[in-house]
């Protein structure tokens, strides 16, 4: 998705770098080896920080889901129910963000 953007915005010729950290692209970004498309919430400290910077687009990006399924009917751990609790807040916050950004 990213590099559809870059080529539709005539950015090339590009080298991308594939990781499968999002420390580890965070850190390349930090350290002035390029830049990356990532979600907001993986960012959001370092950028309070000054560490990183988000840069503006008016592109609008199709969505990528992800989900989560607990069964209601099922005991559930309380490892696995404060995840699931840190997840919806998570989710919640960013949404209200995003919206104070518009």
């Amino acid at each position: 998705m990213f590099e559809r953007y870059l080529v539709k915005h005539d950015i090339h010729p590009f080298q991308t770098m594939e990781l499968w950290s999002i420390e580890a692209i965070k850190q390349t970004v930090m350290s002035g080896l390029g830049f990356s498309f990532l979600p907001y919430i993986t960012v959001k400290e370092d950028v309070d920080r000054g560490k990183l910077t988000v840069v503006s687009h008016s592109e609008m990006f199709d969505p990528i889901y992800s989900h989560m399924l607990i069964k209601k009917k099922k005991w559930l751990s309380p490892t696995v129910k404060a995840f699931s609790e840190l997840v919806i807040k998570s989710i919640r916050e960013t949404d209200n963000e995003i919206e104070r950004s518009r």
